[in-house]
This record gives C-alpha cells, structure tokens and sequence, in this order.
C-alpha cells in the first residue's frame, strides 16, 4: 500500500496576499515523510505559489493521484484562499446561485474565473482517477465545507486573517468549464444544465463550514495546526470521526469568530467517514462510544449529546488507562456535547496525564427505550418464554400489551419475526427458525438491536421543549401548489403503469422552509420500514437555512431529479402490505451545525435482510441530498427541537394475488416455510349476506374493474388444504428433533379445518405429540387408497401411533343423497326415511377401505397403534342461514323430511351404525382402538353444521389424548 500525496499551497497571491500557507504545505510534508506506518512508499508531490495554476492542479490529480492503486492512498491537500463564483440559474442544484471554490495562482492577478476551481470541476477531475483508492481531501480555505481560507483585504483581527475573496467571482459561460466537453454529463442542452457527474469515494475534510471562515496566526493555517498536533499525539490511531469532533471542540478556544470544521463521506464505496486515517489500520479498531476532551471555554466535554440521548446527571465512566477508571457526571447537556461536572481532584489528575482526549463511555445505554408486545399464535409456551427472557434481558426493551407497543414479537410456523404490533403475519425482517434455541437468541438479540436503534431516532425529541412549535416547515408540490405536511403524512398516489424493478413506485417534490427569524441548522435521518437509517438525504451532513429560506433540497443532487421516490418492495406485495411507509426525522437548531454526528455510525443502520420469499429484494433505491446556506453570529439563546414527517405509498394489490406471488403461486402453496403467511394474509371468512363463507380476500374487496379470476369453491378448498398442510409439516419436522412418540395423521375436516382463526383436533393434539398430518378437508376414504401418502409417510417415520378420521362426508355430507327416500313425510324408524341397502352398501365400502388400511400399517409397523373415531351427532336443527349452506340438514329437506325430529332420528342413525362398526374393528383388531366422540360436543360449541368451534375440537381432541395416553 502507497500513500501518494498532492500538496497546494499559496502565500504569494499578487493582491490579498497570505503568510502560512507554504508553511502549512511543509509541515504536512514532513509529517507524511515520517510515517511510520502500512505503508511500503510515501510519494509526496507539492505545488507552491508560482507553481499552483489551474492547469498544474489539474494535471497534478491526473497524473499523481491518478497513478494510486485500488489499494493505495491518496490525499489531496489544500491550504489558500477559497472564494465564490455566481452561476445564476446554470445548475439547478446549486440553490443561491453560487459555486464554492479554490483560488489558483495567477501570475496577472486577473481575479476572473480563470484562476478558479469550482467544485463541480475538482468533483469531476477526480471522478476521472481511474482506479478507487482510499481518497482524502482536506481544504484549510474559506466556504471548504462544500469542497473548497479566504480573506477580504480589511479582514485582519490581531496577527489572525481570514482567507477569503472579498465579493464573489462573476460568471463564466458554460463552455469555459472543465467538463464543458464531456456530452455524456449533460442531460439538458437547454436552460439550467443537469449534470451527472460520478461522485468519486472519498473523505471531504473542511476547515469550516461553507458559511463560515478559516483562519490563520503567526503560527500557519489553525486547523492545519491542530490536526497536525492530534495525529502526532496520537499516532494516527483514530478515525476521520474523531479528528473533527476534537478539532470541532478544540478551535472553540483559539478563533475569534466561529470555525466549524466538517467531514462528510462522498459517494457510494469502501471509504467511510469510521476508516482510520489514512487508511493506516486497514483492519479497524473498536470505535469508543465516546470521548473526553478539555476546552478552555467549556472545560472538560464528552462527545455525545441529546442527539444520542445523554441527559444532565448521567454517569460518564473515562477510561485513564492501565484498567484504572474515573466517574463523572454530566452538568450541561447540547446537541452534540455534554459539559461534565468534576471535582479538582479530578481535574488535576486528567491534566497530569496529559493526553489530547481519553475514550468514555455511558454507563448505561443512552438510546430511548423500546416498548415491545409477544404474541404466540403456535401456543408453544416453552418458547413463549424463552423469545420473552431474551428479550427483556435487553435493558432497553420493556415487555407491554401490544396495544401500548411499539413493535410487536410475534411466534408463528416454528418462527419468532418482529412487526408492527397487530400485523401478525407481515414480518418487517427476516423470521427467525426456533428449532435451535442458541442460533434463535444470538438472532433475537441482533435484529432487537435494529429496533432499539430506529425507535430511539423516531422518537427523538427535546424535553425542554425550546420551540412552541416547528420552525421549520415541510411541504410538498401537488398541484403547483405548495402543502405544509409538517409533523404530518404525505399519501402518495400509486399508478399501476409507474414501475420501477418490478415494483410499484412514485415520487413527490418536497422542500424545507425556515420560517423562523433565525438561521437554522437542518438534518434529516430517512427511517425505513426496513429498520434501515440513513442520513443521505442531506448527504449526511446537516444544512444552514437563513430566515425565510425555501429550498427544494430533500434528496435533490446532481445526479437526480428533485424528487422523494418511494416503491413498493416485492416482499412486501407478497405479504399483503396495505402500504409502503418510512419517516423523514427532521432535527433543526439554531445553534450547532452537527454535519460530524450525521456522518458517524450511530446516525446509520443497515438495511435488516427481508422475510422469507421466492424472489430476491431488488436492489433499494439511492437517495441524496444537496443543501447549502449562509450563517450569522451565534444565537443568544441555543435551542433545538424535531419534527417527523411519515410517507406513504398504497399497496394497488393489496389483498390481491398477484405479480410474484400469482406466478410462483405452487411453489408458494407448498412452501412449509410460506404457506401458512400466505393463508393468514389472503383468506377471510365474509358474510355474504345469508351466511358465513370462506374466500379469498380480493374477491370480498375488489371492485368489478379490478377483479382478474374468482377462486371456484374447490380451488379454494384445494388451496387452503395445501397452505395448512405445509405449515403443519413444518411444524412437525421442528418437533420430530425432540423426545417422545411419533404420530402420522390422516383425515378429513375434523382433523384438517381450513379456515383462518380455527384450531381443530390435530392443533390441539399437536400441542402435546410430535405430529405429522396429512389431512385434507374434504377428503373421503376412497381418497386415502388412492393417494398411497399414508403409507410411505408410516415407512419414512415409522410412528408409533397411526391417527384416521374417515367417513363423514361418505355418510354426511353430499353423497347422503344417495340413501335418502324421496318425499317420505311419516316414520317411526330412520330406516322409513333410508334405503338400507344403499347404506349397507356403503358401509361396505368403508369396511374394506379401513380393513385395507388396519392390514397394510400393520405389515409395515406391527407396533403401531391405530386409533379411529366416529363422529358426534351433527346438529339437527341449526337455523336456515346453516342450512342453506351445509350439508346433511339441506339435501333431507331437500328429500321431503322437514320434520326436525325426523331428521334427528336420521343423523343419530346414521352415526350410531358408523361408530358401530369401527368399534367392531377395535374387538376384531387388537392394534386398533376406537374413540367414541358421541355426546361430547355441546349445543353451543358447533361451528356449523358437521364441524365443532374451537371449544368443540378441544374436548374432541381430549377423547383422543386420553386414549393414546392409555396405551
């Protein structure tokens, strides 16, 4: 790794001329020489005075720092006046029609143009390095805080002077800049020109910010100086981070008038604001929460702020080295500092160890604190409880209803996933698997962290309440008019045609407004639905708005329209979100510009992988900001406050099956891990206005314009039975890693309900036994011989208990038709109503279905036990709403026999001959054993006709259990 260093610096400019500079340049020279460090080469090129034109910069970022490796680094340095060129209405994004720059040498002294640098022309010159090496730029020069020391003729304060141009520069035509040449930027010939220029990766160090001015003494450049001090002090072991939060603290002391120096990350890549200087400790190091360091004004400060949560009396723990420790309390607290309270015993003992800063830390967590609800839809209580300990070990998190929380915890299908409290099935990050309770914690405890974090931001606010109300105001474009959305929620309106990656997407214009009389400091986090944070709407810095001041700055740059875009993530198609939403968290003050604590890693958070479905996330959409403004003295009273606006952006599908989850709907449908989300978020059971019916919600909510398809009854019933089937086996494969009997389950509806809310018998059984069920509603003893899945199931698990429900809808449901004598008005017996035959038949066919089935399972597993059952006497007189859409009840009247006490004689026959015969079997067979349901369900616990509620199969579900608990 090389280090290749471009080194500017100019005194000798023939009007305002400087005294430090050459100076500056030197003594960076001969701290880079002395480098011991990675490096296996410095080369350090430097142009001074005469030799720092325009065209030598140029050529110098060409050919020196474009020779730097990817693994290189390279570090363009500056020292020299900094000045502005007015550009009014040539760059759109350049809000006050005024470009920041450097000042070249010009023998002639023309102070035109020609002897500037713009930034759009240093960002472009680097953009043509061709390798990605780590980058730095630092410029110790007036309005450097957007990329260009400045100084006005009269502008001299003791032996102190600015460096700054008086005036502004008058504009050049757009053909004399740099790029000028370069079609491929330009994407408008006419009018204001919109430029993509790429954004090389890099470091941008500022001496102050682009409002403010920069300094120079008797002694060089004052934050040359102290830079160069800190990184001798401190050997280089500290981040970009660190160096401008103690520069920021430490030229308090020495300016006459505000300094502010600043960093910000340019571009997308490797090279974060977090990486150690330079690059010299390529592997990292622990960032220390915080840091003391002792002002003259301010005395002793820590690094940390209300921004991050600190509060007056909070104990801060300084670390003095060798393991020893001191405790103090916090006095005073700003947004980004806090003054500490010490004793002089205290004091005496830092300042005798004589070291630039010493890393602290809290003793406590500073963040808000996370109110969170669990809920366990799997009624597992053993894991309840476990998911409910790892969480509350988390000292930020407090256990609450979910209609007091934040977020919920929800336990569903064999997975813990977090949600929005009450949306249970639409998991905001990927559902963690329970089966391994040591990967389920560790899991717990980072997505908890995720949560924690983006709660504290959203609910960030001043306690003190410095403003009655918001001094700044949001508004968005609709209609070419401007709408306050301030603390509110901007709806977007989706359009079906606008997709972007497959996925629905709009965009809005918003812009910020200082309507106060006062300048403001502004920055903005994005909070995602995804739980990612981001300060890029601002480009991670925090933005100076004069009184009065409308900017359309909200992820505006030169590389994008002036637009806020919003899209609806596949996966959250897929899992039926009524609505795409984030927040923009606004923090305004008319104190701090806190640019340093947007760039650090507390102010971001990674985007949480997404829930489990068949196509991978898109790639998000890259967001960016410009914002740029003038300053003034400080204010007397500091203040700060918040503001949050949330974004919206319906769901045009929402309850529809469509897109990715209509075209991979099989693998959907079969997906152990997916199916039973897609069943919870797709069906609903609607009144239609006679009775209660099972279907999909598109087709209860739909519109005629919108609906596509129907699902048919039998689709539906087809479709329910395969969701509830794939999380069951799901299920069952979780469990089969744990002790105790195995069962295989087949059946019909009363052991496989499909219907969002219900729990039948096999739930219930599956709450004490390892469980495999192959159970289909509707499915009848014919159905089990030809499907040959019961018996492969009992060779590839070998159970110990063979459970079969079977025969119901031969006897009760349609095919009762077939044995009902038509328009029989009178009776003594049942038999007056039925033809016997038929019946007889029928049991015939059930015999030899059963006995084929007894026969076979014992051949494969002669120490299994097979338990069979019969039914409960279905309700004979439910009301017409039941009738008209059940079963039996229906075709015997259909058949003539209104008589409730006639049909009653005719269901009890019916059930008793069933269970006579499968009792028969239990003599016959010793492996076999018969559960007798008759008179277990009560009046009130049918569901409808032939199937029991909740309660019903509870008490069905207890017959079984006590039977195979005997064996």
């Amino acid at each position: 790794m090389e280090l290749k260093a471009l080194l500017i610096g100019i005194n000798a400019y023939p009007t305002n001329p400087l005294t430090q500079c050459i100076a500056d340049v030197t003594k960076m020279s001969h701290y880079l020489e002395g480098l011991k460090g990675p490096f296996t080469g410095v080369s350090i090129k430097t142009l001074k005075d005469s030799k720092a034109t325009r065209a030598n910069i140029l050529k110098e970022i060409k050919t020196h720092l474009g020779s730097a490796g990817d693994t290189d680094v390279a570090l363009l340095y500056y020292s020299g006046h900094g000045a502005q060129e007015e550009c009014p209405g040539l760059f759109p994004d350049v809000h006050d029609g005024l470009l920041e720059c450097l000042v070249c040498y010009d023998p002639h002294d023309a102070l035109d143009s020609g002897q500037l640098l713009t930034s759009k022309e240093i960002r472009y010159a680097l953009s043509q390095m061709p390798h990605n090496p780590h980058l730095v730029t630092i410029i110790d020069a007036c309005h450097s805080g957007d990329i260009v020391r400045a100084f006005h003729a009269d502008d001299t304060k003791g032996n102190k002077r600015i460096k700054r141009i008086a005036g502004t520069f008058p504009a050049r035509p757009f053909k004399d800049f740099l790029f000028a040449a370069d079609k491929t930027l330009v994407t408008n010939d006419q009018g204001p020109k919109q430029l993509f220029i790429p954004a090389k990766n890099h470091i941008h160090i500022a001496a102050c910010q682009s409002s403010e001015s920069s300094w120079e003494d008797g002694d060089g450049g004052v934050f040359t100086r102290y830079l160069l001090e800190l990184l001798k002090a401190t050997e280089g072991k500290l981040s970009y981070l660190d160096i401008t939060r103690w520069a920021k603290l430490s030229m308090q002391d020495v300016t006459s008038e505000k300094q502010t120096p600043t960093i910000y990350t340019v571009g997308e890549g490797k090279t974060l604001a977090t990486d150690s200087w330079l690059n010299m400790h390529p592997k990292g190091f622990a960032m220390p929460q915080g840091r003391v360091i002792n002002t003259v004004n301010e005395g002793w400060v820590y690094t940390r702020g209300a921004l991050l949560g600190v509060q007056p009396d909070m104990e801060v723990i300084i670390d003095l080295g060798n393991g020893k420790e001191e405790k103090v309390k916090v006095d005073a607290v700003s947004l980004e500092k806090s003054t500490l309270h010490m004793s002089l015993p205290q004091v005496n003992m830092l300042s005798e160890l004589n070291k630039p800063f010493f890393t602290a830390r809290t003793e406590l967590s500073t963040l808000n604190q996370l109110k969170l609800s669990v809920v366990s839809i799997d009624h597992e209580p053993a894991i309840t409880k476990e998911v409910t300990k790892t969480l509350k070990a988390n000292k930020l998190v407090k256990i609450v209803d979910t209609a007091a929380a934040d977020f919920q915890c929800t336990i569903f299908n064999g997975f813990a996933y977090f949600t929005l409290p009450e949306h249970d099935f639409q998991p905001l990050a990927r559902q963690i698997s329970i089966g391994n309770k040591t990967a389920l914690k560790k899991e717990l405890e980072r997505q908890l962290g995720y949560f924690v974090k983006w709660q504290h931001f959203y609910a960030l606010d001043n306690p003190g309440k410095d403003y009655e109300q918001s001094p700044i105001r949001i508004e968005v474009e609709s209609e070419k008019k401007w709408v306050d959305i301030t603390n509110g929620v901007l709806t977007m309106r989706p359009e079906a045609k606008k997709v972007y990656n497959g996925e629905l997407f709009q965009t809005a214009k918003i812009r910020v407004n200082n309507k106060s009389k006062e300048t403001l400091h502004v920055g903005v986090l994005t909070l995602n639905s995804d739980m990612s944070i981001t300060s890029k709407p601002f480009k991670g810095k925090s933005v100076t708005l004069v009184p009065g001041e409308s900017q359309t700055i909200l992820l505006y740059n030169e590389e994008d329209s002036p637009v806020v875009r919003a899209s609806l993530d596949m996966y959250k198609e897929v899992y039926n979100w009524k609505e795409e939403w984030f927040y923009y968290k606004f923090i305004y003050s008319n104190d701090e510009d806190f640019t340093t604590s947007m760039q650090g890693p507390e102010f971001r958070q990674p985007v949480l992988e997404p829930p489990l479905f068949f196509k991978k996330a898109t790639k998000s959409l890259t967001r960016a900001a410009k914002g740029e403004g003038s300053g003034e003295p400080p204010p007397d009273q500091k203040k700060w406050g918040t503001c949050l606006t949330q974004i919206k952006l319906p769901n045009l599908y929402h309850n529809i099956i469509h897109g990715n989850l209509k075209e991979l709907w099989d693998q959907y449908e079969a997906s152990e891990d997916l199916a039973p989300f897609i069943k919870e978020l797709y069906f609903d059971e609607v009144f239609d206005g006679t009775s209660y019916k099972l279907m999909l919600k598109q087709n209860k909510d739909q519109t005629a314009a919108q609906a596509t398809s129907k699902a048919t009854d039998s689709w539906l019933v087809k479709a329910l039975n395969s969701l509830y089937k794939a999380g069951r086996i799901r299920r069952f494969k979780r469990q089969r890693k744990q002790t105790g009997p195995i069962v295989v389950a087949e059946g019909d509806s009363w052991f496989l309900f499909p219907k969002p809310g219900v729990r039948d018998t096999l739930d219930y059984i599956m709450d004490h036994y390892r469980l495999l069920s192959l159970a289909e509603a509707g499915d009848e003893i014919t159905d089990y011989i030809k499907n040959p899945e019961l018996l492969t199931s009992v060779i590839k698990e070998n159970p110990d208990f063979v459970l079969i429900s079977g025969g119901g809808n031969d006897i009760l449901g349609e095919q009762v038709q077939a044995i009902l004598k038509s328009d029989v008005k009178n009776g003594v017996d049942a038999t007056d109503f039925l033809m016997v035959d038929v019946f007889n038949q029928k049991l015939d066919q059930l015999r030899k279905g059963y006995i084929s089935f007894f026969e076979k399972i014992h051949v494969l597993k002669p120490e299994a036990k097979i338990f069979i059952h019969g039914y409960d006497y279905i309700r004979s007189a439910p009301d017409a709403r039941t009738i008209k859409s059940g079963w039996a009840n229906r075709y015997m009247i259909k058949a003539g026999i209104d008589n409730i006490a006639h049909r009653e004689l005719i269901i009890h026959y019916l059930v008793d001959t069933f269970n006579t015969m499968l009792e028969e079997f239990a003599t016959k067979y010793d492996y076999v054993r018969y559960v007798n349901h008759r008179g277990t369900v009560k009046l009130n616990e049918w569901m409808d006709e032939i199937h029991p509620n909740n309660t019903g199969y509870e008490k069905v579900a207890k017959n079984f259990l006590k039977a195979m608990q005997a064996v």
